[in-house]
């Protein structure tokens, strides 16, 4: 049921303009269940033990699921476009003919 209610605020927080960036939290923690449970299954770990060093990502799991419902809430803030009007150099102005026409 949490993976549910994780997708749906995944979805809501990308279309409400987080893009790829809303991904993360669900991407993370999926990446670290995969490698505890590979490393654990190359040293010859069992399900039991498997299963409770699964358990220890709870506390980060609610951590990502709190991120995820903020995002999905809020807008990223737009990022102020730089001002070149000010800052840009002078142009060099032509300079005259050195030939005189006296």
């Amino acid at each position: 049921m949490l993976l549910i209610i994780e997708i749906y605020l995944t979805i809501k927080a990308y279309r409400n303009g987080w893009g790829t960036k809303a991904l993360m939290p669900l991407g993370l923690i999926i990446a670290l269940g995969v490698i505890i449970a590979l490393v654990g299954d190359n040293q010859g770990w069992g399900t039991q033990q498997i299963q409770s060093s699964l358990l220890n990502l709870i506390p980060l799991e609610l951590l990502m699921d709190g991120v995820v419902a903020w995002m999905a809430w809020r807008k990223p803030r737009p990022i102020p476009a730089a001002d070149t009007t000010e800052t840009a150099p002078a142009e060099p102005q032509p300079e005259e003919s050195m030939t005189s026409t006296c």
